[in-house]
């Protein structure tokens, strides 16, 4: 329901998307967010990108902790 609902703000040119660097994963990371509803966090480590994206009624600041644990647990997969 969020990404549909960030997807219609773009649509309608009321979007406004930023971007914030991430430190501490990988080789290059960063969160994208749209509004108050979206965000995700893209991130590479050698030739391997993810994107993550919690989706929820949660704060922000939450999603983005939750991204980022999920992503250094992918890592450590890799």
């Amino acid at each position: 329901m969020q990404q549909t609902q960030a997807a219609m703000a773009v649509k309608e040119g009321t979007a406004k998307m930023t971007n914030e660097g991430a430190t501490g994963i990988g080789d290059d990371a960063y969160y994208t967010s749209m509004g108050t509803g979206y965000t995700g966090l893209i991130l590479k480590k050698g030739n391997v990108a993810l994107k993550i994206a919690v989706y929820g009624d949660m704060p922000a600041d939450k999603k983005k902790a939750a991204e980022k644990s999920l992503a250094l647990e992918a890592l450590s997969k890799l």
